[in-house]
């Protein structure tokens, strides 16, 4: 079910998981939710699950792509986070453990978003290989939307750097917080994964206590002795040490 792991032993000490929700994910939704979450309960060292729900970080694509200004692109992320909560609580109640849903406009409204916010954009402005991999995670976005990168207009490269940006920030001081496992169906992006190994200089460390699990709903290529859940992916040790390098 589980593929050997970066620090395999250290990631099953993790009695708490974390259920990052991408509203506009198909994944988290349906059958395919009810699926993670199945899974989630046939892991034993759980005894805890957060549900933080990144509605309001959407209100960066809503302004460029829905053409909103600010207040209407809050309105509808909240909106569209409410949605979400009415349609899936059913299937959240089948967590067999103690589960919170939070909300990202928590984590904005917290004390040390605004300095750690600035920490990550300074570095985005002076460390090179920062920038870099935050621009490698906006372009997979777009790539992933159909664009080409001669067809992403400044602004919507601007408003995705700026969501790359707040994401990891909010996650900064979420991690700083909680030691858990992050349960997400895709791999881990490149920013997240530089600031983990404390790469770059003068930003919080809450990503240390970060650990990246990846969902993967195609068990035919990956051994699996229940193929009708999905599989958690965590990158190899020899995967971890190349990028820590």
């Amino acid at each position: 079910m589980i593929n050997p792991t970066r620090d395999r032993k250290n990631w099953l000490t993790q009695n708490r998981c974390v259920l990052g929700i991408s509203l506009h994910n198909p994944l988290f939704s349906g059958e395919n939710l009810l699926q993670i979450i199945h899974w989630i309960n046939n892991q034993t060292q759980f005894d805890e699950c957060i549900v933080n729900v990144a509605d309001v970080l959407n209100r960066h694509n809503y302004m460029i792509f829905d053409s909103l200004d600010q207040a209407d692109a809050l309105k509808k992320s909240y909106h569209h986070g409410d949605s979400w909560l009415n349609r899936h609580m059913t299937s959240l109640e089948c967590l067999n453990m103690p589960f919170h849903i939070m909300r990202w406009s928590r984590w904005l409204d917290r004390i040390e978003y605004n300095e750690t916010h600035e920490q990550i954009k300074n570095a985005y402005r002076e460390h090179s290989p920062f920038k870099q991999a935050v621009i490698y995670d906006a372009m997979k976005y777009f790539k992933r939307k159909g664009y080409n990168e001669d067809q992403v207009l400044p602004k919507e490269m601007s408003a995705s750097v700026s969501y790359i940006l707040e994401e990891l920030a909010v996650y900064s001081i979420f991690f700083g917080e909680y030691s858990a496992v992050k349960i997400y169906p895709a791999k881990e992006m490149e920013s997240f994964k530089i600031l983990r190994y404390g790469k770059v200089p003068n930003v919080s460390r809450g990503l240390t206590n970060y650990y990246h699990g990846r969902i993967v709903f195609n068990p035919d290529k990956i051994q699996s002795d229940t193929l009708d859940l999905p599989a958690l992916i965590i990158p190899s040790k020899e995967e971890s040490n190349r990028a820590a390098a």
